[in-house]
């Protein structure tokens, strides 16, 4: 993949986990998924982004619930279960982005208004 669009996917990654307040190190797995534009499995996201089991759970959990990331089930070979990954549409992505920051935006203007209210001298 060239440079630049491994670039700006690097930068879209790190932009949707800050605009939604997610740690910084979920962008990686979202990195990987974009660049790569198809399932992939525990076991092959784990190999490429060199994380601790543990991390990578709690990574997929969080962009999971959150809509960034799907997965679908699918059988390996040994006939069991096993979850394959990969990235919302990105206008899906925007729109969650969109909202959360509409939901931030409304609710300090709410507490904007009760800091002017407590500020405001009380009537004589």
């Amino acid at each position: 993949m060239r440079g630049s669009v491994g670039q700006h996917i690097r930068r879209f990654a790190r932009e949707v986990t800050r605009g939604l307040g997610m740690p910084r190190s979920c962008a990686p797995v979202i990195e990987v998924l974009a660049r790569h534009r198809r399932r992939l499995s525990f076991n092959e996201l784990s190999r490429l982004l060199r994380m601790s089991e543990r991390s990578l759970r709690t990574h997929l959990r969080v962009l999971v619930t959150r809509g960034i990331l799907l997965r679908s089930v699918s059988v390996t070979r040994t006939r069991r279960l096993a979850y394959e990954y990969y990235i919302a549409p990105l206008g899906d992505i925007l729109g969650i982005v969109r909202r959360d920051l509409a939901s931030r935006i409304r609710r300090l203007h709410r507490l904007s208004s009760e800091v002017r209210l407590a500020r405001a001298p009380a009537p004589a």
